[in-house]
Formats: C-alpha cells, sequence, structure tokens
C-alpha cells in the first residue's frame, strides 16, 4: 500500500520555530475565511488573521491558536508566518 502524500508544516514566530512537522491537511484562519490545503495545492500567499490552525496527522486532528501573519504554499510546503503560535491541547 503507497505511504499516504504529505505536507511540510513550519510555523514560524519571531523568537522561535513553533512547528515544523509533516502532515496530511492543513486548515488556515484565512482574513477571509478557512483555507484548507491538501498535498498538491497549488502556490499561493494569504494573510491569516486570530483564530484556529488545524492539522491532520496520522488521521488525528491537532489544533493551534494563532496570532495573525501570513501563509505560502509552494509545492507540497506550507510556511506560516505569525506573531504566536500556542498549542490548545
Amino acid at each position: 500500500m503507497p505511504a499516504a502524500a504529505l505536507i511540510h508544516l513550519e510555523v514560524v514566530c519571531p523568537e522561535r520555530v513553533a512547528l515544523d512537522m509533516e502532515v496530511e491537511e492543513v486548515v488556515l484562519p484565512g482574513v477571509h475565511g478557512e483555507v484548507g490545503i491538501l498535498p498538491g495545492h497549488r502556490p499561493l500567499i494569504t494573510s491569516l488573521q486570530d483564530g484556529a490552525l488545524r492539522v491532520r496527522r496520522d488521521g488525528a486532528e491537532q489544533v493551534f491558536t494563532i496570532c495573525r501573519g501570513f501563509a505560502e504554499v509552494s509545492h507540497d510546503r506550507v510556511v506560516v508566518l505569525v506573531e504566536r503560535c500556542e498549542s490548545t491541547t
């Protein structure tokens, strides 16, 4: 059985790299609504608002609270630059 396609997610805050992981899906709180990212997504740059950044990894969802910033999607990589990122668990 082939391995599931993954996206490399990196979340960077001013003081640290908050997340650096391979995930199956990323959902970002865009300023005009949620933006879902799956492997193979088209290139994109978007502004983010305060809210929940959700990731699906190994079939389970993890939720993080972020404070405004930007995201860049390129190939199977998502780089998120935010003021703050905290786990909600």
